[in-house]
Formats: C-alpha cells, sequence, structure tokens
C-alpha cells in the first residue's frame, strides 16, 4: 500500500484509551535503532510500556539519511504498517487491529519531523501529537532493545570463521586474530585448524598501510560496513566522520587498521585540529574540501565533532594566535598575497625553539584562514560560458596554483606596472577590477614611514598608491578592443557625500577618485563600467578592536562600541559572496551602482540578531571616533571611527541616488544572509576576549 492507502486504512482501526485486554495502558513508545548485523540496517523499535509486548517494524536504512525530515518520510509508514498488520508481539494474534491511544518516542526532532508528516498526511487529529520526555516509556523501551538485540546476533551474528558456528556457550564472545584483528574464532582450537588457510591473508592484512586499508580492505569488511553504515560513511570515499564526533580510537581502527599505530594516531590527530579550526569558505582547506568531497552527504547541521582536549586546547590556542601574526603581518594585502619570505619572516621571529613545530602550526593557520582574492573566480568556474583569466605579481604562488588547478588561466600582472596589465586584460570581454588599501596602512613600520614626503602622512600616502595603482588598471583595460563591461569594486566618496566632513577615509575616497578620472579621461570606457560596493565585511571583527570594537564586561557580556550617533542600516556582507554579486552584474546591461550585502541593519538590531543566535548576552554603546582612534596607532583607528560615524550618518554609500540594491538587479544569486553567517561561525575567539578588572 502506498501511503494514502495506509493513511485511511489506518484512520478506520477502533481505538480506545486501554488494550483490548483492558489490562493496561494503550501507549506506544517507538525508537528507530540500528542493527549492526551483517548487512547492517535500521528497525522501527516499538514497544507497550505496560506490558512490555515488543516488535520491531522491517528493516530500512533510516539514521543514515542526511535530514530528520527524511528520516520521518521512511518512518511514517513503517509505525502505520505496525498496527495495520497486526503482526509479531504488537497485538495477540486472536485480537484484531487497532489504533494506539497515544504514541511516544524520545527523538525530538524525529517527533517533531513526524508530527507535520502526520498532519499534512491526513492522520486522524488526535494521533497528530508525539509524547517526548516520558523517562518511563523511553526507559521500557532503552531495556528491550538489548534483549532483543542479542537474540538477532544469536540467530544472524558473527560466526566462527572455521567451523561457522556462534560464541560457545558461557562465553563473552568470539575471539579476534591477534594479527590482522579481522577473523574471529568461537575457540583457540578452531584458530589453529584455519591458520593454515588465513595466514597468507593475515600478513597482507596485518601489513597494509592505512590508506590501503581504508579504501581496499575496509570495503569488504564486515565490521567496517556495520560502522560505516551506522555513521553515514561511503566507503572508499573521503572520511568525514571526524565532524560527528564519531572518530573514536576503536572506530578508526576499524576504518585504517591496526597497523603502524603511531601514523594512524597521527593522521588522526592532524584531522582532528583542522576539523576543530573549522576552516572558513576562502580558506584552502575549505577549498581542498570541496574539490575532493570530503564533506560529501555531509549536512551542517551534523556538526557535532568531540570537544578539545585540554591538550588540543593548548594548540587550538597556538594556532590562532599564529593566525592574528600572520594578519598583523600582512596587513591590508591580506593572507591571500602571503609568500615564502613572509613565511620566513614570521616565523623568525615567532618559531622559538622548535621550529618543525612552528612551521606545522604556521601550515594549519593558513591553510584555515579565508584567503579572500579568488570569490569572484569561483563563481564563474564550471560555466562553460566563462574561461577565466587572472593576474598576479607572482603566479607561482600555491594559492594561484590552486586556481590553476581548478582551470583558471594565471597571468603575470602587477598593478604598480601598468605594461603589464595592459598585456593581461588583451582579449578579454570583461574585466574585474580591484585594489587594497596599502599593507603599510595596517603595518606603519619605520620603512613605510620613511618612504613619506614631508609632513605627509601614512594615510596620504597609501591614498595616493592606491589612486594610482586604480588608474594603472584603468588605462589598461581601456586598450582591451572589444571590452563589454568593465566592474570596478568601488566605494563612496565619504569626502564629498558628507560636505567635507569626514574627510580621512582615505580607502574609501580612493577608489572614488579612480571612477572620476574614467570619466574624464575615458567617457566610452565609463559608459560600459559598472560599480560594485562591497558592504561592511561581516567577518572584520576578526582583525581585533581596531576593526570592530566588541569588550567584554564584568557580567561576561558583551558590549559592541561603535563610533558615530546616527541610525542608518549599515550593509553587511560575507566577503565570499563578492563572486555571486559580480557574476550577476554581469547578466545586466553596464552601468550600475550596485550595493552589496547580504542584510541592511542598524547596529542596535546587529546587536540583537547576534545576542539572539549566539544565546550570549550582548549591547551596544555609541562613541566618539576620538575613543575608537585609541585602539589603533598610526591613523588606524582614526580612519575606521570615521568611516562609522560616516556610515551611519550619511549612509555607507553616502546616500548617492544612483545606488541600486540586490534585488533591484533582477538576478537570482546566491547571498548569504548575516542570522546565517553568525549561526555557522565559530566565536570562541570574541568570546574568549578577557573581563574588566573590578
Amino acid at each position: 500500500m502506498d501511503l494514502q492507502d495506509l493513511v485511511k486504512t489506518f484512520n478506520r482501526l477502533p481505538r480506545t484509551p486501554r488494550t483490548p485486554s483492558g489490562l493496561v495502558n494503550n501507549h506506544w513508545q517507538f525508537a528507530v535503532r540500528h542493527v549492526p548485523l551483517h548487512p547492517p540496517s535500521d528497525l522501527l523499535h516499538i514497544v507497550n510500556p505496560g506490558s512490555f509486548y515488543t516488535h520491531c517494524e522491517e528493516s530500512a536504512q533510516i539514521l543514515t539519511c542526511l535530514s530528520t525530515a527524511a528520516q520521518a518520510n521512511i518512518v511514517l509508514p513503517l509505525l502505520l504498517k505496525a498496527f495495520i498488520n497486526a503482526t509479531g508481539n504488537l497485538h495477540d494474534p486472536n485480537v484484531n487491529a487497532f489504533a494506539p491511544w497515544s504514541w511516544g518516542t524520545h527523538d525530538v526532532e524525529l517527533a517533531k519531523a513526524l508530527e507535520e508528516l502526520l498532519k499534512s498526511s491526513g492522520v486522524r487529529k488526535e494521533l497528530c501529537t508525539i509524547r517526548v520526555g516520558d523517562e518511563k516509556s523511553i526507559q521500557a523501551e532503552e531495556e528491550l532493545w538489548p534483549k532483543l538485540l542479542s537474540q538477532m546476533r544469536k540467530m544472524v551474528g558473527p560466526k566462527c570463521h572455521k567451523c561457522k558456528n556462534g560464541p560457545a556457550d558461557g562465553t563473552q564472545g568470539l575471539l579476534l586474530c591477534g594479527g590482522c584483528r579481522l577473523k574471529e574464532y568461537c575457540s583457540k582450537d578452531c584458530q589453529k585448524a584455519d591458520w593454515k588457510d588465513h595466514k597468507e591473508n593475515c600478513k597482507v592484512i596485518s601489513l597494509a598501510s592505512p590508506s590501503d586499508y581504508y579504501y581496499e580492505l575496509a570495503p569488504i569488511m564486515p565490521k567496517a560496513q556495520a560502522l560505516a553504515s551506522k555513521i553515514g560513511l561511503t566507503l572508499g570515499t573521503k572520511i568525514y566522520g571526524q565532524v560527528t564526533g564519531k572518530d573514536t580510537p576503536e572506530n578508526i581502527a576499524t576504518l585504517l587498521g591496526s597497523n603502524e599505530k603511531k601514523l594512524v594516531q597521527q593522521i588522526h590527530q592532524d584531522a582532528r585540529i583542522e576539523v576543530l579550526l573549522r576552516p572558513p569558505p576562502g580558506s584552502p582547506m575549505y577549498a581542498m574540501s570541496k574539490s575532493c568531497q570530503l564533506d560529501q552527504n555531509f549536512p551542517p547541521s551534523q556538526w557535532t565533532p568531540r570537544e578539545a582536549s585540554p591538550e588540543e586546547e593548548k594548540e587550538l590556542k597556538k594556532i590562532r594566535e599564529m593566525q592574528e601574526t600572520i594578519r598583523r603581518h600582512m596587513g591590508s594585502r591580506g593572507v591571500k598575497d602571503i609568500t615564502s619570505q613572509d613565511m620566513t619572516d614570521i616565523l623568525g621571529k615567532n618559531s622559538g625553539a622548535n621550529l618543525d613545530e612552528a612551521l606545522q602550526r604556521y601550515m594549519n593557520a593558513v591553510n584555515t584562514m579565508d584567503r579572500g582574492g579568488s570569490s569572484v573566480a569561483e563563481a564563474f568556474l564550471g560555466d562553460p560560458a566563462w574561461k577565466i583569466r587572472g593576474t598576479s605579481r607572482d603566479p607561482s604562488k600555491p594559492s594561484c596554483q590552486a586556481l590553476v588547478a581548478k582551470g583558471v588561466e594565471i597571468v603575470a600582472g602587477d598593478v604598480d606596472d601598468a605594461a603589464s596589465l595592459k598585456a593581461a586584460v588583451q582579449g578579454a570581454d570583461v574585466v574585474f577590477g580591484n585594489t587594497a588599501f596599502h599593507e603599510a596602512f595596517a603595518r606603519g613600520s619605520e620603512e613605510d614611514y620613511a618612504k613619506l614626503k614631508p609632513n605627509q602622512t601614512l594615510r596620504e600616502w597609501c591614498y595616493e598608491l592606491e589612486v594610482q595603482q586604480g588608474k594603472n588598471i584603468a588605462d589598461a583595460v581601456a586598450t582591451v578592443k572589444n571590452l563589454e563591461l568593465f566592474i570596478w569594486s568601488y566605494l563612496s566618496d565619504a569626502t564629498k557625500w558628507s560636505k567635507g566632513k569626514y574627510k580621512g577615509i582615505f580607502h574609501f575616497d580612493s577608489k572614488a577618485k579612480v571612477v572620476e578620472y574614467i570619466h574624464e579621461k575615458y567617457p566610452a570606457m565609463a559608459a560600459k563600467m559598472s560599480l560594485l560596493q562591497m558592504g561592511l565585511f561581516i567577518t572584520n571583527w576578526k582583525w581585533g578592536q581596531g576593526a570592530v570594537p566588541w569588550e567584554k564586561r564584568l557580567d561576561n557580556s558583551l558590549i559592541l562600541r561603535i563610533p558615530g550617533t546616527g541610525n542608518i542600516p549599515i550593509p553587511l556582507v560575507v566577503p565570499s559572496d563578492a563572486g555571486s554579486f559580480t557574476k550577476a552584474l554581469t547578466k545586466v546591461p553596464p552601468g550600475k551602482n550596485l550595493l552589496a550585502f547580504g542584510d541592511l541593519l542598524t547596529w542596535q538590531d546587529y546587536v540583537d540578531l547576534w545576542s539572539r543566535v549566539t544565546g550570549v548576552n550582548a549591547s551596544l554603546e555609541h562613541k566618539t571616533v576620538e575613543d575608537h582612534d585609541k585602539l589603533a596607532p598610526g591613523g588606524y583607528g582614526e580612519e575606521i571611527g570615521e568611516m562609522y560615524a560616516y556610515a551611519q550618518e550619511f549612509g555607507y554609500w553616502g546616500g548617492d541616488p544612483s545606488v541600486i540594491y540586490p534585488n533591484d538587479l533582477g538576478v537570482d544569486m546566491a547571498v548569504t544572509r548575516i542570522e546565517d553567517y553568525i549561526r555557522g561561525e565559530d566565536w570562541s575567539e570574541l568570546l574568549k576576549l578577557p573581563a574588566p578588572s573590578a
């Protein structure tokens, strides 16, 4: 019967508060139970707590489903069949089928999913509610299940590899071969008798490397098959069991073998650290996970790794400290432009006595940091309509080679060298251009200050440099013969739109100055130009209080102290969405000025949302630009403080009437909502901020 027929039949069953015997309540407890036999499967176990009648309905693959809703779709027909068919011990064979008066389960999420399905399927209204938390009923089901499973094991459980009998009476189970740790025997006599036939296979298995064992042997081993079914792993694909907390030493040995224990332990430890760091989109480890399908069939909702041990916590802290050191060293260049010389400089100052440990820590830090910069290329990869070309000062960099491996053509091009850019852009139909406010702005070293003109500030020097780099890009793009579209990564002219009130937001004005240059010198090219204004990066909190001024209070709540007093909503965006916005602009005519964001939120809205999603008490306080200037030296604090004040008073986009929002494009695009970002982010470093002394 299909589900519709099952529901019709089930709804016709008689239903009374007590079972037909009149002795016990007509309440039934059910649970999905895994049967680790061969072949492994799942059963719907149903129990009447009053009488201890127990019944199992069919075998199916239930627990490996990717969502609770999918599990419910399998469980509901089984549940209805159990009462309709009146088979086994569920009812007395001499009693006609009847419906339960009530039913329940220990699984809250499954109960919710089933209730929705019961209602939508038309099951009688009084049974569309499923009890949860009934301790007596849960205990009855949990007590009966091991006994039932034991009976199953005796009937279809493991057998002696030699005589095919089960465990001998009075024993705790079969004996395991000490070599391969796979073949099982009921006695030492059977093991000795089988040794002549087994010894060659035993030698092969016991000497297999962890990789060979997993890919070649585990798929044919019943124990590994049962474990794989239980944790939702397809044997022969990459292992992702780390993230669901199933990576016990026993399970790892089942999948990788018992040989080379130190190597297996090291593989396990390295993978644990990577998982606990939770690589963000834009990081090399995240990209490798996607390309190698490390997260194949894995829903983010099941990200439940075991908590870090004290030793792991120490290592994670050191890696995050290394990440912060890297960010400070790289400044506004960002991690995407990191070089081997940067690595040498960073390790030279931070390696201590053990260079090998520091190098491994450095690799873990870099590989789990958002590199940025490639999200635009990533958005076009896989679309056969596009051939992607990128430029880099050093095409041999690992980040460039990773893009090459995905099909991106990387050519030499330096924003300080207009000739190299002209050669790089020839033959292009669409060009995306962007610059980064010079790393010296954030770094502010003595070497950088030595480059300044008399009475020139570091910010002014960086402004001039970025404007010239933007002009170099414009000069190069102007030489492209068949140009269809030029997309410029832009920020509003803060000096212009604030009528001179905010003259110190140089990283905004520099990008606006390039647009002014293009309109004046290349009007034909300006007609083919669209502007992409990326909103305020929601990930900036990772750069510390100088970027996003969170602080901890005495009661351990958090407070966000934002400069400025206005209340204009801020366009907040996830940096890795830049590719989606860029590709959307290629689908509409030129001339757009797109403000790109996931959500427009006032700072109070954001703090309230952050607090609700994280469950951490948080509040907002407005302060002055002068207050913020004290958080970071060299003008960095003042620049960021003015940006916050300008955005709240005049709008991040300055109130420019030519600005349009993503929905105005009329193009479908994948954009990350800020609530989703907050929910998926690891906020542990922010929560570790020290509380002020009393």
